[in-house]
């Protein structure tokens, strides 16, 4: 059945050996309010931070003390569930963004793989200046960026939120190749078959060798299954970023 097969390439985590991986995007350039109020984040700051964060730890939720101040994640290792690996600065995007690596026999798995905010916990210099920046107001620009955990966050919303373009995000191109290419042998080989219906592609995606996306995104929605934003009938506006109270500084070490 085709919805089987699309079940395997519904989520962004995939097993590798031991290990569940995802794709992650830590922190976008804009303004982003937590802790120390609204920090304007330069694309060239992130560019130059993004090398550090290999092998980051990755905790769920961010690390607090006993007063329920955030701390480093130095001072929390139970709250470490993996690391951040391959990180790069996206120049299209102007992003950071990283694979996020946790062990597949961790006993917290099956809440990690049903989260997609993220948080950084970050130390930083910053310029203490008002100004704009697309229209968002801030009190401060940041100078640098020393990466201390990324948290993944169960019931709050990050600075930079999912709705931001931050978060856990289905790399759209992998999956559509993997669903396609999976669904055609699956038609070879004599199975379910496909109505041939005018497909509904994303722009700027090559459609050579994909099969009838229409006929994934009706098995997905049969299923409740979630497919990429991009291949999901209708749009919705995207809202602004309203009160985002979720720390983007520890307060102390």
């Amino acid at each position: 059945m085709i919805s089987e097969i699309l079940s395997t390439f519904s989520g962004p985590w995939k097993r590798r050996g031991k290990y569940l991986e995802a794709p992650v995007t830590m922190i976008t350039e804009g303004v982003h309010c937590g802790s120390h109020g609204c920090i304007y984040w330069p694309g060239h700051v992130l560019r130059a931070a993004a090398p550090s964060w290999d092998g980051v730890p990755v905790a769920l939720n961010h690390p607090t003390g006993p007063d329920g101040v955030p701390i480093s994640v130095t001072q929390s290792p139970a709250s470490v569930v993996g690391r951040v690996r391959n990180p790069f600065f996206d120049a299209a995007k102007k992003a950071i963004r990283a694979t996020i690596q946790v062990r597949a026999d961790h006993p917290k798995s099956d809440t990690i793989r049903g989260i997609k905010e993220v948080s950084v916990g970050i130390f930083s210099k910053n310029t203490w200046i008002n100004g704009y920046h697309n229209g968002k107001e801030y009190n401060a620009c940041a100078i640098t960026m020393q990466p201390d955990h990324l948290a993944l966050l169960e019931n709050e919303t990050g600075a930079c939120s999912f709705r931001d373009g931050c978060g856990i995000r289905t790399n759209s191109g992998d999956f559509l190749r993997e669903a396609a290419n999976a669904a055609a042998l699956l038609i070879i080989n004599g199975g379910e078959t496909m109505t041939n219906q005018e497909a509904l592609y994303p722009p700027n995606v090559k459609t050579e060798g994909f099969t009838d996306i229409q006929a994934l995104q009706r098995a997905a929605e049969k299923d409740n299954l979630l497919l990429p934003a991009q291949y999901n009938r209708g749009t919705t506006a995207r809202p602004a970023c309203s009160d985002c109270e979720e720390a983007l500084l520890p307060r102390s070490l």
